[in-house]
């Protein structure tokens, strides 16, 4: 027997056609395909062209199956029962309505807090590597005192800390830009070479620091960021190589940075050398962030003691220093946490509990919508006990719930994101600037994956509910009893339980809301030790080219200054003025 051109196509195609309706369509197509290549070999015999030509043909019972599928699926499956909850749900616009905004309140304050908290806590930092990436501190006077980095212990730990890739200092400050005859204030940093490196970003145009640009005498130099380039000097690639008067310095642009890089936040604009001189860089004078990054095969423990030897020979590795002795009796200690933990603080436990709160709310939430749908199923008993009875099976009446529930999940998750997307974009703005991490706050697919998962966990509980009240058995049986109502209590029992439920959840979220504005108040009423009346405080900055000023430490230590200062906190005691203005009376 000839084998037809196409029988292949034709028997994978059947393979997408229903089973019932599998062989009459595979017989139907060929026999269509036995007539053409009969016709087409009639005339000319079995050509190559003619081959071709029928498997062409053949090709289209491919789109012929796809149809037979789509029917079936039309009236059997999930999109039948979406469409049917649809049009039960639009014949109930007001039970709709409240499920949907309930879901959406409860789902929308998820997410905002979901973004709120996955942009600070959970997704890692913008840069290569991150986890290697380590903060570099000291404690003093058994953790008493929190010190950053100074010049001398810099300079130490990048000799020989083996456990460290590469380490760098940084200097948060501010400088007069003159542009334009007009001088603008900027946030800046002062940062050693090596901090771009660390951090393993490079330059959008341009290129970084250089390290003999971070010695005394060196050229100044500067980098801009994305967004002071683009605002005061128009995005002009020009400016790269121009020199531009900072704080009195005229300083030549070396390159532009990409938008959006900072650390520890996106709050400076320019970043100028932190410059050291070996010869007199000081041990104690702490005034400097750190940065490292550890090498392969290290951990923050194994830098941590490291660090900590490399401190208890401090008298031997600089015997004509005074300092190492003052570090000894205050108890220097290395600190060494993960860049991330630095960064983020003590607000992690504050985001988590906020967290599981707004949780609570949207268990709430779904319990109310639970009940709802049991209300409802209850109206709907006599349907479905008709559907149970024409021979309905349980998976059709578990798919009449679950489509409801899902196409109310659905929609409240999508009013949810507009929801969340405008509470996210007002907490932005309202949540001070000083929260870690804000300015990467905002919702993407991360975010809308959760959201879509949050849904469907919506749907799940509360869809199955009414299920769980009224298993095949009980809806069969209300034919038999004529749909009355004989269950007495039992009919009642999981909605009052879900009303217990909502009771003890709402309970706990007020006692924990009164007992954080007890705590509030109890902090504000703390008596500082002193009359808090009119006493005002002025800080007084100076520009990081003019220098930072060194504290003599004790005599009996002898050596270099104990500490910078690059910023002087004001306290004086003032009087108002008759127009109720604070005067201030400097001591």
């Amino acid at each position: 027997m000839t084998t037809i051109p196409g029988a292949r196509i034709i028997s994978f195609a059947a393979r997408l056609v229903p089973p019932r309706r599998r062989e009459a369509w595979r017989r139907e197509w060929e026999a269509e395909a036995a007539y053409a290549w009969k016709s087409a070999t009639r005339a000319a015999g079995p050509t190559s062209a003619a081959r071709l030509r029928l498997r062409i043909r053949v090709l289209s019972c491919v789109i012929d199956a796809l149809f037979e599928r789509k029917d079936t699926v039309k009236m059997t499956g999930l999109l039948n029962d979406l469409r049917f909850a649809l049009r039960g749900l639009l014949r109930r616009p007001s039970f709709a309505a409240i499920a949907i905004v309930t879901l959406a309140l409860g789902i929308g304050v998820n997410t905002a807090v979901f973004t709120l908290v996955d942009g600070v806590l959970i997704r890692p930092l913008p840069f290569d590597e991150s986890d290697l990436l380590v903060s570099l501190e000291h404690l003093g006077r058994e953790g008493r005192d929190e010190l950053p980095m100074s010049q001398g212990l810099y300079l130490l730990y990048a000799d020989q800390a083996s456990s460290l890739e590469g380490i760098a200092l940084f200097a948060n400050t501010v400088m007069n830009l003159m542009a334009d005859g007009e001088a603008e204030r900027v946030p800046a940093q002062a940062v050693t070479p090596s901090f771009f490196e660390v951090l393993r970003v490079q330059a959008a145009m341009g290129g970084t620091f250089l390290e003999e640009e971070g010695i005394p005498d060196a050229e100044p130099v500067a980098i801009l960021s994305d967004g002071l380039w683009r605002s005061n000097f128009g995005a002009d690639p020009s400016v790269v190589g121009r020199t531009v008067i900072m704080s009195g310095v005229s300083r030549r642009v070396v390159g532009i940075m990409p938008p959006d890089f900072g650390h520890p936040d996106r709050s400076a604009r320019l970043w100028v050398p932190f410059t050291i001189d070996p010869a007199r860089a000081p041990l104690s004078a702490f005034g400097a962030g750190g940065i490292g990054r550890l090498s392969p095969n290290s951990s923050v423990e194994g830098l941590r003691s490291e660090l900590q030897a490399l401190i208890s020979r401090l008298a031997e590795l600089f015997p004509d220093s005074g300092s190492p002795a003052f570090l000894a009796e205050v108890g220097l200690r290395a600190r060494v946490r993960p860049l991330k933990e630095a960064v983020v603080g003590d607000v992690s436990l504050t985001l988590w509990i906020l967290l599981a709160m707004v949780g609570i709310v949207l268990l709430i939430a779904c319990a109310n919508v639970a009940n709802l749908l049991l209300v409802r199923a209850e109206a709907r008993q006599r349907e479905l006990a008709l559907r149970v009875a024409v021979g309905a099976g349980r998976l059709h009446v578990l798919r009449t719930f679950l489509g409801e529930s899902l196409l109310l999940a659905g929609l409240g998750g999508a009013v949810g994101v507009a929801v969340a997307s405008a509470a996210v974009q007002t907490s932005v703005n309202l949540i001070p600037s000083d929260l870690p991490r804000i300015g990467e706050v905002g919702m993407d697919l991360r975010v809308l994956g959760f959201t879509a998962l949050l849904s469907l966990g919506c749907a799940i509980f509360f869809g199955l509910v009414p299920l769980l009240r009224y298993g095949m058995d009980d809806l069969a049986g209300q034919l038999r009893d004529g749909g009355g109502s004989g269950a007495g209590r039992d009919r009642h029992r999981i909605r009052n339980g879900l009303v217990v439920v909502q009771m003890a959840l709402a309970l706990v979220l007020l006692v924990g809301s009164g007992l954080m504005y007890r705590s509030f108040r109890a902090l504000r009423s703390v008596d500082p030790g002193f009359e808090v009346e009119n006493v005002l405080t002025a800080r007084l900055r100076k520009a990081w080219d003019a220098g930072l000023m060194n504290l003599g430490i004790p005599k009996k230590y002898g050596g270099p200054g104990l500490g910078l200062i690059d910023e002087a906190l004001v306290v004086s005691r003032g009087c108002l003025s008759r127009e109720g203005t604070p005067t201030p009376v400097w001591r």
